[in-house]
Protein backbone atom coordinates (compact mmCIF):
# COMPACT_ATOMS: atom_id res chain seq x y z
CA UNK A 1 0.00 0.00 0.00
CA UNK A 2 1.21 3.63 -0.93
CA UNK A 3 0.62 4.63 3.05
CA UNK A 4 2.76 2.33 4.49
CA UNK A 5 5.65 2.65 1.41
CA UNK A 6 5.63 6.11 2.25
CA UNK A 7 6.09 6.21 5.99
CA UNK A 8 8.90 3.55 5.53
CA UNK A 9 10.93 5.57 3.14
CA UNK A 10 10.81 8.38 5.59
CA UNK A 11 11.77 6.07 8.21
CA UNK A 12 14.57 4.97 6.95
CA UNK A 13 15.67 8.48 5.70
CA UNK A 14 15.32 9.09 9.35
CA UNK A 15 13.47 12.22 8.84
CA UNK A 16 10.32 13.56 10.70
CA UNK A 17 6.89 14.01 8.42
CA UNK A 18 7.18 17.81 8.64
CA UNK A 19 10.41 17.87 7.08
CA UNK A 20 9.42 15.87 4.28
CA UNK A 21 6.59 17.72 3.60
CA UNK A 22 8.17 20.92 3.90
CA UNK A 23 10.90 19.30 1.51
CA UNK A 24 8.01 18.04 -1.31
CA UNK A 25 6.49 21.88 -0.61
CA UNK A 26 3.10 20.55 0.86
CA UNK A 27 1.26 21.19 3.99
CA UNK A 28 1.70 18.64 6.90
CA UNK A 29 -1.90 18.13 6.98
CA UNK A 30 -1.56 16.85 3.66
CA UNK A 31 1.48 14.69 4.13
CA UNK A 32 0.18 13.28 7.13
CA UNK A 33 -2.91 12.05 5.15
CA UNK A 34 -1.10 10.40 2.41
CA UNK A 35 0.92 8.66 5.37
CA UNK A 36 -2.49 7.80 7.37
CA UNK A 37 -3.53 5.97 3.76
CA UNK A 38 -6.84 8.49 4.15
CA UNK A 39 -5.50 10.03 0.38
CA UNK A 40 -3.20 8.65 -2.23
CA UNK A 41 -0.68 11.42 -3.65
CA UNK A 42 -1.47 12.32 -6.99
CA UNK A 43 1.32 10.71 -10.19
CA UNK A 44 3.15 14.40 -10.16
CA UNK A 45 3.43 14.33 -6.38
CA UNK A 46 4.63 11.04 -6.71
CA UNK A 47 6.90 11.68 -9.19
CA UNK A 48 8.54 14.11 -7.14
CA UNK A 49 8.51 11.25 -3.74
CA UNK A 50 10.17 8.89 -5.42
CA UNK A 51 13.06 11.62 -7.08
CA UNK A 52 12.91 12.78 -3.10
CA UNK A 53 13.87 9.15 -1.83
CA UNK A 54 16.17 8.10 -4.61
CA UNK A 55 13.26 4.96 -5.64
CA UNK A 56 11.16 4.23 -8.52
CA UNK A 57 7.14 5.46 -8.49
CA UNK A 58 6.83 1.63 -8.37
CA UNK A 59 8.09 1.59 -5.10
CA UNK A 60 6.38 4.71 -3.52
CA UNK A 61 2.81 3.26 -5.19
CA UNK A 62 3.60 -0.40 -4.24
CA UNK A 63 3.36 -2.23 -7.88
CA UNK A 64 4.56 -5.74 -7.28
CA UNK A 65 6.36 -5.48 -10.22
CA UNK A 66 8.93 -3.06 -10.85
CA UNK A 67 10.37 -3.18 -14.19
CA UNK A 68 14.17 -2.26 -14.53
CA UNK A 69 13.64 1.26 -14.93
CA UNK A 70 16.66 2.02 -17.75
CA UNK A 71 15.76 -0.94 -19.49
CA UNK A 72 12.72 0.68 -20.75
CA UNK A 73 13.82 3.83 -21.61
CA UNK A 74 14.82 5.22 -25.08
CA UNK A 75 17.75 7.41 -25.21
CA UNK A 76 16.11 10.32 -25.55
CA UNK A 77 14.03 9.43 -22.03
CA UNK A 78 17.29 8.70 -20.63
CA UNK A 79 18.81 11.44 -21.32
CA UNK A 80 16.27 13.92 -20.46
CA UNK A 81 16.33 11.47 -17.05
CA UNK A 82 19.91 12.21 -16.35
CA UNK A 83 19.46 16.04 -16.92
CA UNK A 84 16.67 16.54 -14.38
CA UNK A 85 18.60 14.72 -11.90
CA UNK A 86 21.24 17.18 -12.27
CA UNK A 87 18.32 20.06 -11.34
CA UNK A 88 18.28 21.10 -7.92
CA UNK A 89 14.93 20.63 -6.15
CA UNK A 90 13.08 23.71 -7.31
CA UNK A 91 13.70 23.61 -10.73
CA UNK A 92 12.51 19.71 -11.05
CA UNK A 93 8.99 21.46 -9.84
CA UNK A 94 9.12 24.32 -12.36
CA UNK A 95 10.02 20.94 -14.88
CA UNK A 96 7.28 18.96 -13.74
CA UNK A 97 4.45 21.82 -13.63
CA UNK A 98 5.86 22.34 -17.54
CA UNK A 99 6.19 18.73 -17.97
CA UNK A 100 2.12 18.46 -16.46
CA UNK A 101 0.73 21.24 -18.45
CA UNK A 102 2.16 20.38 -21.88
CA UNK A 103 0.97 17.15 -21.09
CA UNK A 104 -2.57 18.56 -21.51
CA UNK A 105 -2.31 20.05 -24.74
Amino acid sequence: MCANNIKALRVASKKTQTQVARDLGVKLDRYRSWEQGKRNPTGLMGIQIAEYFGVTTDTVFGSQYAEPIHESLSDDEKKLLSLYRALTHDCKRAVLAVASALSEL
